[in-house]
């Protein structure tokens, strides 16, 4: 099942996605620029979760503003401001404790999805 998540910033997408048990934070081994072992924290969907991180989402907002492109014409394009919120797509099977632990992070299909699945 495919799920539309919003959260005000990313560490609260992850918060909420950690909390309710669909991503962990986890240590992984590299080598550093010295060739020395190391670890690096990543956050990562679950085994049986794929995780689409959006971020933000920009939308036009009907005016049209001139801008210089490289070839040095100007141009006119849509002028862009960003929607509230960090999104992401999550597409996997939730248990009803999930569904209920991620609470307002999950929001109802949009009418037309800025990202869908392939």
């Amino acid at each position: 099942m495919d799920y539309y998540l919003k959260a005000e910033t990313e560490t609260a997408l992850w918060t909420a996605l950690i909390s309710a048990g669909v991503a962990e934070q986890v240590e992984r081994p590299i080598v550093n620029e010295n060739k020395e072992m190391s670890t690096e924290t990543v956050r990562q969907p679950k085994q049986g979760q794929n995780l689409d991180i959006i971020g933000e989402i920009c939308k036009p907002t009907g005016k049209m503003i001139e801008t210089q492109m490289l070839d040095e014409t100007t141009r006119e394009i849509p002028e862009m401001a960003p929607v509230a919120g960090f999104h992401a797509n999550l597409r996997g099977g939730l248990s009803e404790e999930q569904v209920t632990a991620l609470g307002d992070v999950m929001i109802p299909a949009p009418a037309t999805p800025y990202r869908v699945w392939a």
